[in-house]
């Protein structure tokens, strides 16, 4: 608002305090002036706008440490937030083969319904193809006998099973494969394995396992392959009728042996491995240990290949589940029939919590943190520590 008249400048001088100015000078003179009135107008500005920025959530740095002490931490904006290829748990595939190779002895384990089989027959050949090599390469007669199938799971049980396993082969296998079906082997693996050993666990979404393992009894064992129904189900007349294209369940059948857990379903429908204690055991035992999605079988496959058996050309693949021979499923109150697919669409999501299928589980929102943590990753593989157990 302020505006220089010429008109009021004394042509002779100019007197500022105690100084003239001279005529010849006034104009620079006015300039200085106007520069130093913007300067301090910009310092204002900036100071009011700093300051607004604070209240916003810009924050100098004390405020921006006291939210990283409780755990919040601020991005600039339109700075690139980071992707889930830089978590530091997440494994591509050189950061998980530079664990493997690291490693002179590979334990595979996996629950039920989550690429056993293959992994299971895969350690087999390829420890027979290293076996063989050796014994070309030397005067030794020794050769790799199979080791007992779930080796893991059976040695908790089964007193005989270790020194079985110490005495059946002179030079024991570099990797061994076995499906675990209850969290006490599981926790008895990581507590006694060494720090020269590695441990890979496959891992399937419970749910998920649950639908296939009832995909798997009622389409393979009871239909393809014609099992005996249970004791306890066979007063349902009518349960199963089969015929030369496909077989037909009763509902009632259907929910009865879900709900008793029967075959595959009981191996699948019950969280056993991922509870409380077994997520103590990681913390308190710190083994090296890996968490892959059971859909990354191939490219562990193909780096243990590498490094253990390069004589053995590709991954292996074996369908466990046979021929899903084509099932329906006779509605309880309904004269409709739908097929096992369209049935399981519209069930599963109230299965586990209409038959209490998860009466015994625990730490399930650690799991669920886990299974969050596992699906981030690019190629859904991590590196498991008691660090990031604790962080679910």
């Amino acid at each position: 608002n302020s505006r220089i008249n010429a008109a009021t400048i004394p042509a002779a001088t100019m007197s500022v305090g105690t100084s003239e100015i001279p005529p010849t000078t006034t104009t620079k003179y006015h300039l200085r002036v106007l520069t130093l009135l913007l300067c301090i107008v910009a310092i204002g500005v900036g100071h009011y706008y700093n300051s607004s920025s604070i209240s916003r959530g810009g924050g100098d740095e004390s405020s921006i440490t006291r939210l990283a002490d409780r755990g919040i931490h601020r991005q600039p904006i339109n700075i690139e937030q980071p992707s889930s290829s830089s978590l530091p748990y997440c494994l591509n595939s050189q950061g998980l083969e530079a664990i493997i190779q690291k490693y002179p002895t590979i334990f595979l384990t996996m629950p039920s319904k989550a690429s056993g089989s293959s992994l299971k027959e895969f350690a087999e050949q390829c420890m027979t193809e290293k076996y063989a090599s050796r014994r070309q390469m030397s005067s030794s007669k020794d050769f790799f006998r199979p080791l007992d199938d779930n080796i893991v799971s059976g040695a908790i049980s089964k007193a005989i099973v270790g020194p079985k396993f110490l005495m059946g082969n002179y030079e024991l296998p570099s990797i061994i494969a076995s499906h675990l079906y209850s969290y006490r082997p599981f926790i008895s693996l990581l507590k006694h394995v060494t720090q020269q050993s590695l441990v890979i666990q496959f891992h399937r979404q419970e749910t998920d396992r649950l639908r296939s393992g009832i995909q798997y009894i009622l389409s393979h064992r009871l239909c393809h392959k014609n099992y005996s129904i249970p004791d306890y189900a066979t007063n349902i007349v009518g349960g199963r009728i089969k015929n030369e294209t496909h077989c037909t369940f009763k509902e009632e059948l259907v929910v009865l042996l879900i709900q008793r857990k029967f075959g595959e379903v009981a191996l699948a429908s019950i969280p056993l491995l991922y509870t409380c204690d077994t997520y103590a055991a990681i913390k308190e035992n710190e083994p090296n240990m890996i968490l892959a999605h059971y859909k990354q079988s191939n490219l562990v496959q193909e780096l243990l290949i590498k490094h253990h058996c390069p004589g053995l050309r590709k991954p292996v693949y074996t369908n466990s589940g046979g021929s899903l021979y084509p099932t329906l499923i006779a509605l309880h109150n309904s004269a409709r029939v739908v097929t096992l697919e369209e049935w399981l669409d519209r069930k599963m999501e109230y299965m586990e919590w209409s038959l209490k299928l998860k009466s015994d589980a625990s730490c399930q929102a650690v799991t669920k943190h886990m299974e969050q943590d596992l699906l981030s990753c690019p190629q859904q593989t991590m590196e498991i520590s008691p660090k990031l157990v604790e962080s679910w």
